[in-house]
């Protein structure tokens, strides 16, 4: 079973997801991909895990770093999955462009070069 709820953040409402054990999504509501991988039915009911998913963006939203995540899992593409892992390593604080990423999904997959578009679309 999929959770959903709702988190109003400074920038819009967000819906969060979660499959009971980790947070599965969390997109700005109305976004042109909103809830792109979400099953047909969810159950909008709060979960543990939205605490703490909340607790998060509290912090984050408030100019401090978090220090923590919660669970996560996103079932994706292995280059999706890529992308996210270099995502979550950027500090707090700091920024990478698509063809930052780009060049550092290349290095971790040892090829030589990769399209900063193709990083932006798995974004």
């Amino acid at each position: 079973m999929v959770y959903t709820a709702e988190y109003a953040s400074p920038l819009g409402m967000i819906t969060l997801a979660c499959d009971g054990e980790a947070i599965t999504g969390l997109w700005f509501n109305g976004q042109k991909h909103f809830g792109s991988i979400l099953p047909r039915e969810t159950l909008r009911q709060e979960h543990p895990l939205f605490a703490k998913a909340r607790r998060w963006l509290d912090i984050y939203f408030s100019g401090r770093e978090p220090g923590f995540l919660p669970p996560l899992r996103y079932d994706s593409t292995p280059f999706r999955k890529l992308v996210c892992d270099i995502l979550l390593s950027i500090p707090y604080g700091e920024t990478m462009t698509y063809g930052e990423i780009a060049a550092e999904a290349a290095r971790r997959q040892g090829v030589k070069t990769m399209s900063a578009q193709a990083a932006g679309g798995a974004v």
